[in-house]
């Protein structure tokens, strides 16, 4: 896929889905084995980074985190687990 077509596909999702679609699928790349239930890893940077990379706020960012709670996923500091990712790869509509 050529550069500027990754950047296209970037800010079509950026317009065609909620930030807690975009986190829920920014943390979905982040994991490592799908198949592991629940899936847990560390933020590879800081919250503000990770809510610039989605294209929302800060606070929007800990409201989309608690949005996430719904579907099995927490938080402790830069902690994530997911507990099931199928259902957030569901909420994302990545299948």
């Amino acid at each position: 896929m050529a550069p500027g077509q990754e950047r296209e596909i970037e800010l079509r999702n950026l317009k065609l889905r909620s930030s807690v679609q975009r986190l829920a699928a920014h943390l979905l790349g982040l994991v490592g084995n799908s198949e592991t239930n629940p899936a847990r890893f560390v933020l590879p940077y800081e919250k503000r980074f990770l809510a610039a990379k989605i294209g929302c706020s800060q606070e929007n960012l800990s409201r989309a985190f608690a949005a996430l709670r719904r579907v099995g996923v927490e938080t402790k500091s830069s902690l994530v687990v997911i507990k099931d990712v199928a259902a957030l790869q569901t909420f994302a509509r990545l299948t």
